[in-house]
């Protein structure tokens, strides 16, 4: 997701800490799960370009927990005046796997999936404030997320902790 430079960051341009709200509905409690966290800068055409942090950032979810906070204060990160994108990224690995027996709407039997937390919550904000980009086949696409009312999108919810 990509952040907009804003002027007021101007006194206080550190980035400290990302905070990663999760999913968690009323019948299902959120799973442990693995995610890795990127910060990337702003390319050509606006796109996520180079990696700014070059180790691996792999962020660990406890059962029923709602949102993570990581402090990233010792990468030493500034916020650039061409924004920055925050990166969370799914592994697919056999820890964060499990089943999801549902019925389909307007089907009689039960069918079950194989899905992979975590599931990432999200927020309503301003129409192209934050632009939600997706990486596959080697390239990165728009993803526009639905708008609920107008003048809205749906973004992953993200918070950030910058500080002089």
């Amino acid at each position: 997701m990509y952040f907009p430079y804003e002027a007021n960051y101007d006194a206080t341009k550190n980035l400290n800490s990302v905070k990663i709200y999760l999913k968690q509905y009323w019948f299902e409690k959120n799973r442990p799960s693995k995610f890795r966290l990127r910060f990337l800068s702003v390319g050509k055409d606006e796109l996520p370009d180079e990696d700014l942090v070059y180790e691996s950032i792999v962020v660990e979810t406890e059962k029923n927990q709602k949102e993570v906070v990581i402090d990233v204060s010792k990468y030493n990160l500034t916020f650039s005046e061409n924004g920055l994108y925050i990166g969370l990224e799914w592994l697919f690995i056999p820890f964060n796997e499990y089943e999801e027996t549902f019925t389909a709407e307007g089907e009689n039997r039960k069918k079950t999936m194989k899905r992979f937390a975590p599931k990432f919550a999200l927020t309503m904000e301003e129409i192209e404030k934050y632009r939600v980009m997706v990486f596959l086949t080697g390239q990165w696409y728009d993803n526009p997320m639905p708008s609920i009312k107008d003048g809205t999108q749906i973004v992953p919810a993200i918070s950030l902790t910058l500080s002089n």
